[in-house]
Formats: structure tokens, C-alpha cells, sequence
């Protein structure tokens, strides 16, 4: 099954930063997830590559 996961990891809040522990948990856990972000502020942050190749996944 694949999981997609919409939130908002770029925008360098906590809940921000909670969403990529989120994205990367389940990627361990061997679930199939593709992140696909929503803008909520201006700020912009790190990524980690690993969610940076996830969001290349298609949804479909």
C-alpha cells in the first residue's frame, strides 16, 4: 500500500520538523510514502535528502 503524506516540512516550525520525523519513521518502517508539501509560512528550511528523493515518487 502506498501512504501519501501531505504536510508541512519545509517551513521550519516544530510541527514542521515533527512532519519530516513523521515522513522518515514511516520510510524506515518499509511504508511505501510519498510526502507531498504544503506551504503554510514564507520560511524555508533544510530537507534531508532522503525526503528530498521520497517527494520524486509519484503519488499514483
Amino acid at each position: 500500500m502506498k501512504v501519501l503524506y501531505i504536510g508541512n516540512w519545509r517551513d521550519g516550525t516544530g510541527w514542521g520538523n515533527a512532519a519530516q520525523s513523521y515522513i522518515l519513521s514511516l520510510d524506515a518502517a518499509d511504508v511505501d510514502v510519498v510526502p507531498r508539501h504544503i506551504k503554510l509560512n514564507e520560511r524555508e528550511c533544510e530537507v534531508p535528502d532522503r525526503i528530498l528523493k521520497l517527494e520524486k515518487k509519484s503519488d499514483k
